[in-house]
């Protein structure tokens, strides 16, 4: 199910419809630039998914635009995180991790290999595994 971009009513309508474990939000990149969610999209989207008792996606959501769209992004990923919710961020951006995450869950051909809040040791270890597999 999809609904658009920065309207609350639609994400709500379609989370009452029916039962949804997670609500996924990710970066998207358009012709006209990133089209970019604003602070009360990701709040609300923060309360609407604590009231249906769903699990707040973050895919590479960090990932796109220029250095200004990513800070501004990451003020309110930390702002989301910090708030309460149990939210996933996807990403690889290692930096990133250990910035915002309090765990981590390191997945390799979709098996898992670590899982804990050791988010530094788990980081480097999959920093030197990337670096053994480097040709």
């Amino acid at each position: 199910v999809f609904a658009p971009l920065n309207d609350l009513e639609a994400v709500d309508n379609e989370l009452s419809r029916g039962s949804f474990a997670a609500v996924i939000i990710e970066g998207i990149q358009g012709v006209a630039g990133i089209y970019e969610p604003s602070d009360e999209f990701l709040h609300g989207l923060r309360t609407l998914c604590d009231r249906h008792g769903c699990v707040l996606i973050l895919d590479e959501i960090l990932a796109v635009g220029d250095g200004a769209f990513r800070s501004r992004s990451e003020a309110k990923m930390k702002q989301i995180i910090h708030g309460g919710a149990t939210t996933i961020l996807v990403s690889h951006d290692l930096d990133q991790v250990r910035q915002l995450c309090s765990k981590i869950l390191w997945l390799h051909r979709g098996e898992q290999v670590e899982f804990g809040t050791d988010v530094a040791g788990i980081c480097q270890r999959y920093q030197k595994f990337l670096e053994e597999q480097a040709p």
